[in-house]
């Protein structure tokens, strides 16, 4: 298996391949080289970046064609591979949590 190829199995969901080998790139794999167990880290966190660009695209019509992506299914896989990499900003913009900003007492 290619690092490519892990890479699309990581992020489960159909993806530009322009967008996967530009991603490979960034983090200094090359879409040919063979996949192994200590690249995981690498794949993981460049599937980070190509869900988060996933995240942001609008969907697209034209004509008889469309891309759409289901939000909830991207958010999901995010947050649980920003939870798994350590990438708590990632987690604290999409899974907010309440926070108190003022007191009264009664």
């Amino acid at each position: 298996m290619t690092v490519k190829e892990a890479l699309i199995a990581e992020i489960a969901m159909s993806v530009d391949d322009m967008l996967v080998d530009k991603t490979l790139v960034d983090h200094g794999v090359y879409e040919n080289r063979t996949y192994t167990k200590e690249l995981s880290e690498t794949i993981g966190k460049a599937s980070i970046d190509i869900l988060l660009s996933i995240w942001t695209m609008p969907d697209v019509s034209e004509g008889g064609y469309s891309v759409k992506y289901n939000r909830d299914a991207v958010k999901s896989r995010l947050l649980f591979l920003a939870g798994k990499y350590g990438r708590t900003d990632i987690t604290d913009q999409l899974n907010p949590k309440p926070t108190v900003t003022s007191k009264t007492v009664w």
